[in-house]
């Protein structure tokens, strides 16, 4: 997953999400600036088995 926003907005989404048991705050890249000035970028990565498909 990719959040892209200002700084504030991405840590809010990363505490909410962490709020409703989706990952852990840690978890996440820390924030990096992007071309945008007040924009920020952290990504979270997940590994996903699939299986009986």
């Amino acid at each position: 997953m990719i959040l892209v926003s200002s700084p504030e907005v991405v840590k809010n989404t990363i505490r909410t999400l962490y709020v409703k048991g989706f990952a852990q705050v840690d978890e996440w890249s820390p924030p990096q600036r992007t071309p945008n000035p007040n924009e920020v970028v952290s990504v979270l990565l997940r590994n996903i088995v699939l299986t009986n498909l």
